[in-house]
């Protein structure tokens, strides 16, 4: 048992599991401080664990016990019994690494129950990934409930749960003066008032008979607006996303009074939808057959999207010559016309009587009618008549300047764009989630440093049109600005999103568009017979819903949508536009809902087809965050890294640099640059052979069949790592002859061992317990601070006794990472004791965590000293 009173003796590890009521708190700043002392105030026995001598001294006599230690090792864990107690805290804010690391220490761990503070939306991610059982955002909690107090519509907002809230606020007049049973608050607004307040007394709580007045606050529970949309099922977020209002001070007949701007509020809407949108008709034996349009409008009436008060449904005209001229020139146009006059003309150079782009009587008009709902939602977004766009029908990305291609006659998406930029819109963002390379946007534009074009789509190697690879870059002024992420085939949702998320948030961040254009191809599902890819309609809708958020964190939400390829007409096409459709209204339908019986119906009638049941696939929609770290013998990863490493030095450096457009000629940085982000190298370096070889070739070139020798690995692993470290800028390679000769890029390699010093050893991230050289005096009046390697403790008493591992000085890159990583020590004692109160006791580094989360970086920790021993006696 703990002592009963707060006091300082040291607690032993027992053996047996701690009583209920016992609480470990890890980390005492001010979150984990104040938390242990509530917990202590409510009758809680609270052990605090926390690396800071000064803190340890703050809060002594304050808690049941107090102790110095690094709580990343194990056995310091095991040590002080941490895996008996009922209940774990993991406090720690100030560093994410360790955090991390710590709560994958505890999960090894049968009995405690964690709970952990996470401080950004991916740590949060992290930690549930991991399998924390309650991770706590009070920095977020706290700000979404000031955020409220600060609106003045609500006197108090707690978050009971992920979007659910109860509110405190003054009754408003709607429900004032009648019986609270006869204004069905509930059925209609999805809400119940559960208490009242009358002034000058308490609170009851409210009957059905309850009637409100004037000067009464009333407590209101119910669903909440949310602003992230949920990665797995309904508990993780990934962008913002416009969602239905949730319970407010204000109602009206209408139901609770929506907001007018922000994430969660329903922008003024343009939908654009015609039954001479169907006239776009290759014939009934040809995959884009209009029935798919025909559908997805009937489904979106079927919800109700088309009569929202924000929505405008609109009927796109037939574009004039001088709109398609801003694409296509006059010739090509008339080209056009006259297929559409005579179908049996063929005009091969211009793409036109072809099997993709046959042509028929009104093909022109038909085309020119895409067009025109896409104009005409830029011409609206810009005067500030609506604020989205949709046209579904719309997105014939294939379509290039003079050529028609891919099923597209006419570029809708280009001549939007280029509206946009002739009206003085200084940087538009074009993002392409169709499961083909978007080639004719990106070749209009390939030398435009004003758009910005980014195509997620299968790779070129396996699907039309044999496009978009990463080395697609963009042209002159606009090198940079073409970015391409070609997919492997048969990629699945974990595979699509982890790469949108690792390329089109921070791209877009650093480029700043003012509007968004953006082309929602859904033949990326694993139903559609035109690609190779596995991707679901949740996924589909996903992408729609970070775009959304990206449109109102970037650009006062001005986003122009479309539709694309799809040819799954009855099954995904519908199901994903109409969520496109929702999302962009402010309106979202969850995956989870039941597609209504009436629009099944019609479709097994109309089109003799089975319709699907709910608006998803039921599928377990989860994806890694890019901030998790890369792994470079993942397919997904490379590919991902690929087109990092070619347009992030321009996006990363002067897309979010403060000016419009990169510096031509600009130098590109190495793979391991901050623009790239800390965790890429940290994954290079975190295998231990690519240590390894660079540890080989520090001290010149050498052959692959010398470190075949010296590292005792297979030649084809060797030359697997040697490629990887070379993408990475750290290694090059020399042909003489027939040999090939590698050797240490020396820049680039300082560069990572700088880094590497300051994450493992550096003050940054270990703001106590330093590594002393032997020699070294403790501090007065305390004890001597002892480093231990992983999952060894190294006691250190008040004498001063306890001593670390001698630090090798040199100027040599590889010795300064060395230096930082202690060398394990040997305890003669196999229970060594753990110091509490004031007397620090254990010493040590958390690392930066990989791919592998938080476990995986204690044995990249682990491994690093391996890097110290071959490095420690270096030839000159």
């Amino acid at each position: 048992m703990f002592p009963s009173r707060p006091g300082t003796a040291p607690y032993h590890h027992s053996g047996r599991r701690r009583p209920p009521g016992t609480v470990a708190v890890i980390g005492l700043g001010r979150f984990g401080a104040a938390l242990a002392l509530e917990l202590m105030r409510n009758g809680a026995e609270v052990l605090g664990i926390d690396v800071d001598e000064d803190v340890v001294q703050e809060l002594n006599g304050q808690l049941t016990t107090v102790v110095r230690a690094d709580a990343t090792q194990e056995q310091v864990l095991r040590q002080l019994g941490v895996d008996e107690f009922d209940k774990v805290v993991v406090g720690i804010g100030s560093d994410v690494q360790a955090s991390i690391l710590v709560a994958s220490r505890l999960l090894k761990f049968a009995h405690p129950e964690i709970w952990a503070k996470a401080i950004t939306t991916p740590h949060a991610e992290i930690l549930e990934q991991l399998g924390v059982h309650h991770v706590i955002s009070p920095e977020h909690d706290m700000g979404v409930r000031s955020a409220h107090l600060i609106q003045g519509r609500v006197l108090d907002f707690v978050t009971i749960d992920e979007g659910f809230a109860l509110i405190r606020c003054p009754a408003p007049e709607a429900v004032q003066q009648r019986p609270l049973d006869t204004l069905s608050i509930r059925r209609t607004h999805g809400v119940s008032i559960v208490a009242v307040r009358r002034l000058g007394q308490g609170w009851e709580a409210t009957e059905p008979g309850t009637v409100l007045y004037e000067n009464d606050q009333i407590l209101v529970t119910g669903p909440t607006p949310t602003s992230t949309e949920p990665r797995r099922g309904d508990t993780k977020g990934a962008g913002a996303t416009p969602a239905r209002a949730g319970p407010g001070p204000e109602w009206s007949n209408g139901g609770v009074t929506p907001a007018t701007s922000g994430p969660g509020a329903p922008y003024p809407t343009r939908l654009f939808w015609d039954p001479a949108l169907l006239e776009y008709n290759f014939g009934d034996h040809h995959p884009m057959h209009p029935s798919r349009l025909e559908a997805t409008y009937r489904l979106v009436q079927e919800f109700g999207l088309d009569r929202r008060d924000n929505v405008t449904v609109e009927a796109p005209e037939v574009a004039p010559d001088e709109v398609l001229n801003l694409v296509h020139p006059q010739h090509y146009v008339d080209s056009v016309r006259a297929v559409s006059a005579d179908p049996t003309v063929e005009v091969p150079e211009c793409g036109l009587g072809t099997e993709d782009t046959p042509g028929y009587p009104g093909v022109h008009e038909a085309s020119a009618r895409l067009v025109g709902g896409t104009y005409q939602g830029a011409v609206a977004v810009l005067a500030g008549d609506a604020v989205h766009a949709v046209n579904f029908g719309g997105g014939m990305h294939h379509a290039h300047a003079e050529k028609a291609s891919g099923f597209c006659i006419y570029n809708d998406c280009a001549v939007a764009v280029q509206h946009l930029l002739d009206q003085g819109v200084r940087r538009v963002a074009y993002v392409d989630v169709d499961g083909h390379h978007g080639d004719g946007t990106q070749s209009i534009f390939y030398d435009d440093p004003r758009v910005l074009t980014v195509s997620l789509h299968e790779t070129g190697l396996t699907l039309f049109p044999g496009t978009g690879f990463a080395n697609e870059t963009g042209r002159g002024e606009a090198e940079g600005h073409s970015v391409n992420v070609a997919m492997p085939t048969a990629s699945d949702d974990s595979m699509w999103l982890r790469a949108f998320d690792a390329v089109v948030p921070p791209l877009l961040r650093q480029f700043r568009p003012e509007v968004i254009v953006s082309q929602h191809g859904c033949d990326s599902h694993f139903a559609d017979e035109l690609t190779h890819l596995r991707v679901s309609v949740d996924a589909q809708r996903q992408t729609a819903v970070a775009l959304a958020g990206l449109a109102h964190e970037l650009c006062e939400g001005r986003w122009i949508a479309t539709g694309g390829g799809g040819y799954n007409c009855y099954d995904v096409v519908p199901r994903s536009w109409t969520h496109l459709v929702g999302v962009a209204a402010g309106h979202p339908i969850d995956v989870g809902t039941a597609v209504p019986q009436p629009w099944r119906d019609y479709v097994q009638e109309r089109y003799g087809a089975d319709a699907p049941r709910v608006m998803g696939d039921e599928v377990d929609l989860w994806w890694r965050s890019w901030e998790v770290g890369f792994d470079p013998n993942d397919e997904t990863d490379r590919t991902i890294m690929a087109t990092r490493k070619e347009v992030f030095p321009h996006g990363g450096g002067s897309h979010g640099g403060g000016t419009d457009v990169p510096v031509p000629g600009a130098a590109r940085q190495p793979v391991y640059s901050d623009r790239m982000g800390n965790n890429d190298v940290f994954a290079v370096i975190a295998d231990k052979t690519r240590r390894g070889i660079l540890a080989a070739l520090k001290d010149g070139e050498r052959p692959v069949g010398d470190l075949v020798a010296e590292l005792g690995v297979s030649q084809p692993t060797v030359s697997k790592h040697l490629k990887i470290l070379r993408e990475a800028g750290m290694v090059s390679m020399e042909a003489q002859g027939q040999r090939r000769l590698y050797a240490v890029q020396p820049e680039p390699l300082a560069e990572v061992t700088a880094w590497v010093h300051e994450v493992v050893g550096g003050a940054a991230h270990q703001p106590a317990a330093p590594t002393r050289a032997p020699g070294d005096a403790a501090d007065s009046g305390t004890a001597g601070v002892g480093v231990a390697g992983p999952d060894v403790v190294v006691t250190a008493g008040a004498d001063g006794t306890g001593t670390a591992p001698e630090a090798t000085p040199g100027t040599d890159v590889l010795d300064a990472a060395a230096v930082a990583v202690p060398e394990p020590a040997v305890v003669p004692s196999p229970e060594p004791a753990v110091e509490t109160g004031p007397a620090p006791a254990v010493g040590g580094t958390p690392a930066r965590p990989g791919r592998g989360a938080g476990a995986r970086a204690v044995d990249i920790l682990s491994s690093l000293s391996g890097l110290r021993r071959r490095t420690r006696n270096p030839r000159r």
